[in-house]
């Protein structure tokens, strides 16, 4: 065997090595990303097994992201982990990993012609750049998220756009422009059976009516948020929703 042939096979056999390992730690994530949904008492506890791979994940993440482009084999396993992670990785990523992370999988999934999982990745960017205060970051992924949707005709992430666009109003003090956008959003989520981001658009409106002292109007805002929480079983949701009831 020829010293190249040599070094391709080892260098094959690393590759599926990887890939193995990228399958080990997308069973990984799901599991967490179960435990974090359903909000158990120990998560702490449940999430362990996560945080002891927690880093090597972030390794294979930055190793995957560098093949992507030349490997679709590679390109499409870290999409699947980049979904399976959008929740958990959350709590566990500074802001910025977190970012580029994203940013990464926005990439490779244009690069596959994957436009919904795009939207995906669009509306988290704005989320981890509306974290960090960022706003006019955050509004260019809102509203490439609703082109993206408009275009697509997917009235389901149009809503979670407008809501996004709404948030970032409310944020820079417009509440009339606010309202109206997150009007919007609300009524497609609602129609569309997405409870979780409509309460999110409802707990915004409850904030504006609560700052122009429509004290009736937060307050049903803010239980309808609460009934929602507490019928998905989110505690930290829950948890918002009676903190906004108690002001």
């Amino acid at each position: 065997m020829s010293a190249i042939t040599h070094t391709l096979t080892a260098q094959d056999a690393s590759r599926t090595a990887r890939l193995r390992l990228g399958d080990h730690y997308l069973r990984s994530l799901r599991s967490a990303a179960l435990v974090f949904q359903r909000g158990q008492e120990s998560v702490g506890a449940a999430l362990g097994s996560f945080d002891r791979d927690l880093a090597q994940i972030s390794q294979w993440l930055d190793w995957s992201a560098s093949l992507a482009a030349n490997n679709p084999d590679v390109a499409r396993l870290f999409l699947k982990l980049a979904l399976a992670g959008l929740d958990i990785l959350a709590i566990r990523q500074h802001p910025q990993e977190r970012i580029r992370w994203l940013e990464s999988a926005l990439s490779i999934s244009r690069q596959l012609g994957d436009e919904k999982s795009a939207r995906v990745f669009l509306f988290y960017l704005f989320l981890a750049h509306a974290q960090l205060g960022a706003l006019d970051a955050a509004e260019g992924c809102a509203r490439q998220l609703y082109e993206s949707a408009r275009a697509a005709r997917d009235r389901l992430f149009e809503g979670r756009a407008l809501y996004a666009l709404g948030s970032l109003t409310e944020d820079r003090g417009d509440y009339d422009a606010a309202e109206r956008l997150l009007q919007h959003s609300l009524d497609i989520l609602t129609r569309l059976g997405d409870e979780r981001h409509a309460s999110q658009a409802l707990n915004v409106l409850g904030a504006i009516a609560l700052y122009r002292g429509q004290t009736a109007q937060a307050v049903d805002c803010f239980t309808r948020c609460l009934e929602i929480a507490e019928r998905q079983g989110r505690p930290n949701d829950i948890a918002t929703a009676l903190l906004a009831l108690a002001q």
